[in-house]
């Protein structure tokens, strides 16, 4: 299933690699290292997931890769409200 082949590249290689106190999952004071797809993988024909694009690439909480040529300011606002969103207490 898809929950299972994502939690292998996610959480359970932390917990591997002995990072899963930093990295691994999305959670405040973790690194935001995370990729927006366009669309949910979870709700879809497992059978069409290799059609799914990588809109947007973070990592430490900075855009490393976007889809868009031109990210402007809708991509900092995001990127904003991401940092807010892990930095809250």
């Amino acid at each position: 299933p898809p929950t299972t082949a994502v939690d292998a590249y996610t959480i359970n290689a932390a917990y591997v690699l002995k990072q899963d106190r930093t990295t691994g999952s999305l959670e405040a004071g973790k690194r935001a290292d995370l990729i927006i797809l366009d669309r949910d993988i979870f709700s879809i024909d497992p059978e069409t997931i290799r059609d799914t694009k990588i809109l947007v690439t973070y990592l430490d909480g900075r855009v490393v890769y976007s889809a868009e040529e031109n990210e402007g300011a809708w991509w900092d606002r995001r990127e904003a409200r991401m940092r807010d969103w892990l930095h809250h207490d």
